[in-house]
Formats: structure tokens, C-alpha cells, sequence
């Protein structure tokens, strides 16, 4: 009985988890998807134990814009034999949908109503925009490599820690598969304490995890808010529908709006 326990808990602990990772970028002031793809090879180079990432699906998102950017991201991930896959996924169906201009009056109407800030359609649209092209990118992964364990949503803006894989891989021996919980968020937009069972609603796609059961129920629930407020904010409202925790993990930073941002920072390279 003994050296069976023994047994099960090799396998176990030698399992290959499989991850995809749809990503987003868009032309920025700086290469910000060069220094997210140098940290997430980095890390990747420096140990994986029993994790793959399957493919990395890069998007660009905005239709018909130049950014050389992603291609200099795809070459530094293919050079460390990490499968990439350039979509080619726009938003011409997205942005010609004409229900759309009908419910940005409906927002606009009921905003003083509920005592919310003043409705900008410019953010409604945009970030409706990010929702459309990630939804896509992920279900052309999901798709493509069905046998999949994990979604990985990641913007062009994050650090990961030189070991974020090897604690990505602790986290997965002990992750609890039935779908008890929202997600995991592995890069939190504002610190926050590590939890197996946070409570409360973390926005943004950098670092947002997903095993099988939570990115297939996400999806239908999306269903219903096709045009919400907010591109995330989905499961935001499923945290306050169901009462689910979530896992909150810090493996890296966003550093979207850090003005002093740099390549190779030792802080997260080292």
C-alpha cells in the first residue's frame, strides 16, 4: 500500500501541465511586448518543470496598423522554442455591429441614473474592442490545441519573476480542478496578498488563468454581456452572482502605465 501512495505521488508530482496563451498588443510609445516576451523567455529558460506552453497566439489590435513590435515578440519566442502563431484576427465585425451606437445611448442614459462617473463611449468601445479580439485569440488556441489543461490571458505590458514558472507549476499540483473557483490571477493591477481563496473582483487580462471548467463556463457567460462595460469585467459580476473565490497569485507586475519602465529590469530579469 505503501510504495503505491509512493507511486501516485510521482505521477502526480511529474504530471505535464499544457498551457496557451492568448496575447494582445497594439503599437505603444515603447517595444512594451518585446520587454513582456524577453521576461516571459526568461523565465520560461530559467525552469518549467513539467509545464509546456503549447502556443503563444499573438493578436495585433487594431485592424490594418503596423507594428513591428509583434514580430520582433514572435522571433524572440521562436528562438526559445516556444511555438508562436500570429493571427490574423480584426475587429471589422465588432466594429460594424449596429446594435452597437443603440446601446451607447442606453449607457449614456442610464449612467446618472445609477450615480456612475460620466459615460465616455471612446472607453466603452475600446475596451469592448480588447474583449472582442481576446475572446477570439483564445478560442482559436482552445481550438487548435483542444487537449489543453490552462488558458493563459496576457497583455504587452507585464514582468514575470525569474521563477514564475516553477511556482506556476506548485500552484497546478495543488490546483483543485473542479471548477470551484473563478480564476487565478497571477499579475494582480494593484498589489494585493497572495490566496488560494481571495475574495472580490480583480480586473484585467495580465496574468488572468484559467483551467478547463473555468474558461469554458467564462465563455458562456460572456455570451451575456457581449456589450458590457468594461472588457473584463464579466467575471467581476460572476464573482458577485456565485460567491467564489478566487486565486491570487504575484509572479510578476503590469507595468502599463510606468513611465520608467526598462528593459532586462533586474528587479524581475534577475
Amino acid at each position: 500500500m505503501q510504495s503505491l501512495l509512493i507511486i501516485i505521488f510521482i505521477t502526480f508530482s511529474r504530471a505535464e501541465y499544457h498551457i496557451v496563451i492568448p496575447m494582445l498588443t497594439a503599437p505603444k510609445r515603447l517595444p512594451m511586448i518585446v520587454y513582456t516576451a524577453d521576461y516571459i523567455v526568461n523565465a520560461y529558460k530559467y525552469g518549467h518543470p513539467g509545464i509546456v506552453i503549447d502556443a503563444i497566439f499573438l493578436s495585433n489590435g487594431c485592424n490594418g496598423c503596423k507594428n513591428p513590435d509583434i514580430l520582433e515578440a514572435a522571433k524572440i519566442f521562436r528562438e526559445a522554442g516556444i511555438n508562436t502563431i500570429l493571427t490574423n484576427i480584426t475587429s471589422e465585425d465588432y466594429d460594424n455591429e449596429q446594435f452597437y451606437s443603440h446601446l451607447m445611448d442606453i449607457y449614456e442614459s442610464i449612467f446618472p441614473l445609477r450615480g456612475a462617473s460620466d459615460y465616455v463611449p471612446f472607453g466603452h468601445k475600446k475596451f469592448n474592442r480588447i474583449n472582442y479580439y481576446f475572446y477570439k485569440t483564445a478560442d482559436m488556441a482552445v481550438k487548435q490545441y483542444p487537449l489543453f489543461d490552462y488558458v493563459l490571458f496576457l497583455e504587452d505590458d507585464q514582468a514575470f519573476y525569474k521563477n514564475a514558472f516553477i511556482r506556476l507549476k506548485e500552484l497546478f499540483d495543488r490546483y483543485n480542478l473542479t471548477g470551484d473557483h473563478v480564476e487565478t490571477h497571477l499579475i494582480p493591477n494593484v498589489p494585493s496578498p497572495e490566496s488560494d481563496n481571495a475574495k472580490g473582483c480583480i480586473w484585467g487580462y495580465y496574468g488572468k488563468l484559467q483551467n478547463r471548467k473555468e474558461y469554458f463556463r467564462f465563455r458562456k457567460l460572456a455570451k451575456f454581456d457581449k456589450w458590457i462595460r468594461c472588457g473584463d469585467i464579466v467575471q467581476c459580476l460572476w464573482v458577485d452572482a456565485s460567491d467564489m473565490p478566487s486565486r491570487r497569485l504575484n509572479l510578476g507586475r503590469h507595468f502599463g502605465r510606468d513611465s520608467y519602465i526598462k528593459r532586462y529590469d533586474p528587479k524581475y530579469y534577475n
